[in-house]
């Protein structure tokens, strides 16, 4: 399954459920850590330091993938930084299971996978709504709508007060003939 299906499957979702189930899958990945992954620490550390880099790459795989959404970087870095995310998660699951066997390796991968999951619930229903460039882009076409619009009513209002100011210079300036009654006889 490629990721654009994956975002067009998240598409149907409102952005608030994802922020709830980001919420949730957060919580789990926590209680995981604490409860599964945590107790690892006395037994083998190698092992605790599989399963964080683990999650820290699954963190990391949605956040490179929507980068070009969050940040100005182009979509091709963070799929790069994606791809190198993945490769890094195959080949610690290989390492894991090299050296230690695949008793240890249900805890280690599920930590990962945890760390995907809230990732991309996070980054797609969270971050890219709220930092999006989409939503920059609006903002600033809506920013420009205004800013045009401002400039308009400015252009009129500054017409319309010439158009006043000469309206009554225009009067100030014609000859009242009941102020200064023309006298016929006298001269200039």
């Amino acid at each position: 399954m490629d990721m654009e299906s994956l975002d067009d499957f998240f598409s149907e979702f409102s952005e608030g459920m994802m922020a709830i189930l980001a919420g949730v899958v957060i919580i789990i990945t926590i209680w995981f850590l604490i409860e599964t992954v945590i107790p690892l620490w006395s037994d083998k550390t190698i092992l605790l330091v599989y399963a964080f880099v683990l999650l820290f790459v699954g963190v990391l795989a949605p956040i490179a993938f929507y980068i070009s959404e969050l940040t100005v970087w182009p979509d091709l870095v963070g799929k790069l930084i994606t791809g190198i995310a993945i490769a890094i998660f195959i080949v610690l699951i290989i390492q894991v299971v090299t050296s230690h066997g695949s008793s240890e390796l249900p805890e280690i991968v599920f930590s990962g996978l945890l760390g995907l999951s809230s990732s991309l619930l996070m980054t797609r229903g969270v971050l890219v709504p709220l930092l999006g460039t989409e939503r920059y882009l609006e903002r600033s076409e809506t920013f420009e709508e205004d800013l045009e619009e401002m400039e308009e009513n400015d252009h009129e209002d500054q017409l319309e007060r010439d158009f006043k100011y000469n309206t009554e210079k225009d009067e100030e300036d014609t000859f009242d003939e009941e102020k200064y009654p023309e006298e016929e006889n006298e001269p200039w």
